[in-house]
């Protein structure tokens, strides 16, 4: 016969177990809450509690959850919420990777690639972006082309890095199509296709890709694969410097300069060309430099001439536009009095001081 002690005993037991169920519930959902609010967060949707979130992910990653050791790794990765630290990012991450957590192989991958946290290892990343790439996740795919490309960590083999780029630009990642336009325009692993090439960077360009947006106004502007289209060249330059970007910002200029796309300008060639040289881009200096030696768009100027060409020497790589900012220099230089020189070189500090 159950007396009541036992009775008792067992609903307290029932009641606990409920209880434990129900906790774990919410639990769960608080997990799957804070990696929505992750992602809202680092996507730059929302704000976010990262405590809250700090405090679920390591609960989680205490008992082995390889989802949670991932995002709590991520958080350290990025210093979202937390003290930066590499070294506790690259060990979570390699716990979840443990478990065969897709994101994390990808993650790990790029740590070793990079030696954040770790020792470089390049065939080690390579293993690692290989188990996730053979698994569809496209990041992954991306950087094995990467590597099969440049031949890191492997044998260099483009055709294996048009396969991996291929698989990763049809599920729309702009990096992919963007590496590929490269690969087909310079004939890389394949016959030059200037239209593929101009294709795919049509489709990364749609997407924001910078780089892709400007090869695509280069390409119209140049007249390649014989489609020269000076608005469309100029569109595309407009569409990446609207964003900032320093480099697309100094080629508006030279739109503006030359009037290719519009009517020329030298005012708002001017303008453009400050806008890029004062985001540091070396062509931008350069061209600057050149209108204030030449009094057009601005007055003739050799101080402010003698300061951005100076600058731009330090920004620009080898080449066509560095030997042409050489030139110039030289030319204001045999022009400059020594009071002009010594106060250009004022203004080189100034401007050195605030970047």
């Amino acid at each position: 016969m159950i007396t009541d002690k036992i009775k008792i005993k067992l609903i307290v037991l029932v009641i606990l177990l409920i209880l434990t169920i129900n906790t774990e519930k919410i639990f769960a959902n608080d997990l799957e809450e804070s990696i929505k609010a992750f992602g809202d967060r680092v996507a730059g949707k929302s704000s976010w509690d990262s405590q809250k979130a700090l405090v679920v992910f390591k609960a989680y990653a205490d008992k082995g959850d390889a989802k949670a050791q991932y995002y709590l790794a991520n958080m350290y990765d990025r210093g979202l919420g937390i003290e930066k630290d590499l070294s506790k990012a690259a060990s979570l991450y390699q716990q979840s990777a443990d478990q065969f957590y897709t994101p994390a192989e990808y993650s790990l991958g790029v740590m070793y690639e990079r030696g954040m946290g770790v020792q470089v290892d390049l065939e080690r990343a390579v293993s690692l972006y290989r188990k996730a790439a053979h698994k569809n996740f496209g990041l992954a795919q991306v950087n094995l082309g990467y590597m099969y490309e440049h031949g890191k960590g492997i044998a260099q083999n483009l055709g294996e890095a048009l396969k991996w780029y291929h698989k990763a630009a049809q599920k729309g990642l702009p990096q992919a199509q963007f590496n590929l336009g490269i690969m087909y325009l310079m004939a890389k692993g394949v016959t030059k296709d200037v239209e593929e090439a101009r294709k795919w960077f049509h489709l990364a360009g749609n997407q924001g890709h910078l780089y892709s947006q400007l090869n695509l106004a280069a390409m119209y502007e140049e007249g390649d694969g014989g489609v020269q289209d000076y608005k469309k060249a100029l569109h595309w330059y407009l569409k990446a410097a609207k964003t900032g970007f320093p480099p697309a910002i100094s080629y508006v200029g030279y739109m503006y300069e030359n009037g290719y796309g519009v009517n020329q300008d030298y005012k708002e060639a001017a303008r453009w060309y400050l806008n890029g040289a004062e985001n540091k881009d070396g062509y931008g200096q350069s061209c600057l430099g050149i209108l204030y030696f030449e009094g057009r768009g601005v007055p003739q100027d050799n101080v402010q001439a003698y300061k951005w060409l100076t600058l731009a020497l330090s920004s620009l790589a080898p080449g066509g536009d560095l030997d042409r900012a050489k030139k110039y220099q030289k030319l204001v230089l045999e022009k400059i009095t020594p009071e002009q020189k010594a106060e250009a070189e004022k203004l080189i500090e100034e401007w050195k001081g605030k970047q």
